[in-house]
């Protein structure tokens, strides 16, 4: 392993490899400027690397891209890695983060060949990207004190399966586990806000979901392409499910609907087809275009009998090949023209008198 504890800082000679900063006042060491306990990089190196004692941050982008590294040790006198400081470090198989630690940057480990990481309980963000695209990272353990997930922080992680989320996270950002296949469990935290866009998009090995009821909003495509998700329970405190949020969850059987007022927006649940009913609150206060499009297992609908729920907008229920049942209130006045194109027409369906095909 390269030590730095044995480099005479005097010799030039020693140090022909390397450009790391000294952990105390300014040196030259390389024809590179080092200074204030900063590590801002190297030329070249042992697959083993050991950073000295002292070093308090690693500076951006400093091993960036940087081939044959497999491990590197970091002392625990580290508080800061800037961003990208090992990104595209395609060989590096492991790291031991100190329990100093307190900031990691955006896309500090993206592109690398981590297997496994453990967060230290000082850091409470994990930036944009940070882990994005580590393809043998499988398991991820986090701390109490982590409050924020980023963008993409997890993003094609395709062999991913093993993470559990802190009580303590508040917010996790768009797409931070898309692409994640190998992930077959989450279970949300009671603190979040909003369920962000993309979140688990295409995970397609998720097979079991737990909200904790807290967010208020299941953001676009936030479940797209999830192709194993059998069943779903939507919290009470939801209030708005975006566009497209369920789309191609083509093993997606069962909804359970609380009593909440709660809007549809568009394609929710287009293609999933292996969906048999839709039986919401008696709140629900409106669904988008689309909503249930290709859903061809469907064949009970009852739509609820409030003054809110009025319309029932363009291709809803397109394509609902094997629909049977459907009931809707007196207070629906708008119904589009193609809402039940390729529906079969059954004694079942029950249209308000004064409604409108527009």
């Amino acid at each position: 392993m390269a030590d730095f504890s044995s480099i005479d800082q005097n010799r030039i000679s020693d140090l022909t490899a390397w450009k790391i900063c000294s952990w105390r006042g300014r040196k030259r060491w390389n024809a590179a400027d080092v200074q204030d306990d900063r590590c801002i990089g190297l030329n070249s190196m042992d697959a083993n690397l050991s950073i000295p004692h002292g070093v308090r941050t690693i500076d951006r982008a400093a091993f960036a891209g940087i081939s044959g590294l497999k491990r590197v040790v970091l002392p625990e006198t580290v508080e800061c890695i800037e961003e990208m400081a090992f990104t595209g470090c395609a060989d590096l198989e492991s790291i031991v983060l100190p329990r100093r630690l307190k900031h990691i940057g955006m896309y500090a480990f993206a592109r690398t060949g981590l297997r496994r990481i453990q967060i230290p309980s000082g850091v409470e963000e994990l930036p944009q990207g940070v882990f994005e695209s580590c393809k043998n990272l499988t398991e991820v353990v986090l701390h109490d004190h982590l409050h924020t997930i980023g963008e993409s922080a997890f993003g094609r992680c395709f062999r991913l399966n093993r993470i559990e989320l802190p009580c303590s996270v508040r917010e996790i950002g768009k797409s931070a586990f898309a692409h994640c296949y190998a992930l077959e469990r989450m279970r949300l935290p009671g603190n979040l806000h909003e369920i962000s866009g993309s979140c688990f998009y295409a995970c397609q090995g998720l097979r079991q979901i737990e909200i904790l009821p807290a967010p208020v909003e299941i953001g676009e495509f936030a479940f797209f392409g999830c192709s194993k998700l059998t069943a779903i329970d939507i919290p009470v405190t939801v209030r708005a499910i975006q566009k497209m949020a369920f789309a191609g969850c083509n093993a997606l059987v069962h909804v359970k609907w609380r009593d909440q007022p709660i809007t549809l927006g568009d394609y929710v649940f287009q293609d999933c087809t292996a969906l048999l009913s839709f039986l919401p609150g008696a709140k629900l206060s409106a669904i988008g275009k689309g909503c249930f499009m290709g859903c061809r297992s469907l064949r009970r609908v009852r739509l609820p009998d409030n003054p809110v729920f009025s319309e029932i907008p363009a291709v809803s229920f397109w394509g609902c090949t094997n629909l049977k049942e459907f009931r809707m209130g007196p207070n629906v006045t708008k119904i589009a023209e193609d809402a039940f194109k390729y529906c079969p027409t059954h004694q079942g369906y029950s249209t308000p008198p004064g409604a409108s095909h527009f």
